[in-house]
């Protein structure tokens, strides 16, 4: 499970144009990014929900596949320059909570997506866009 909104309880790395911080949560490391984008919300919407276009918006992602359009399961693939390539499924959610539309996603094992080589694949991955 995600931590909460905000940065209550946060331990401040970063805090000018881009707020960056970290905690742990249930014993797992968690990184935040804040920013605010000079675009509106709904064409930011319309992007970061449509998992589809991600290899085309993202320069590290090479691969962005919906598997299961039913479940809304993803396939995701990221270039890691000098380290191997990363791969991850997740499962996605979109909903409003309070005044913020969140698209929410964590990693799932998929028995339609095999391993690769030389691909590490990210088994434990979880995040969100909250606008």
């Amino acid at each position: 499970m995600l931590p909460a909104s905000g940065k209550d309880d946060w331990v401040s790395m970063r805090n000018d144009e881009i707020w960056i911080g970290y905690k742990y949560s249930d014993d797992l490391p968690w990184c935040r990014a804040v920013a605010i984008l000079p675009h509106p919300i709904e064409k930011i919407s319309t992007i970061v929900g449509n998992f589809n276009i991600y290899s085309d918006i993202f320069s590290r992602i090479i691969t962005s596949k919906i598997i299961d359009s039913n479940q809304n399961i993803v396939y995701l693939k990221i270039d890691m320059p000098i380290f191997n390539d990363r791969d991850y499924i997740v499962k996605y959610s979109s909903f409003t909570d309070n005044d913020d539309t969140v698209h929410q996603w964590y990693s799932i094992k998929h028995k339609d997506t095999p391993e690769y080589d030389g691909i590490v694949r990210l088994g434990r991955a979880a995040g969100e866009w909250r606008l």
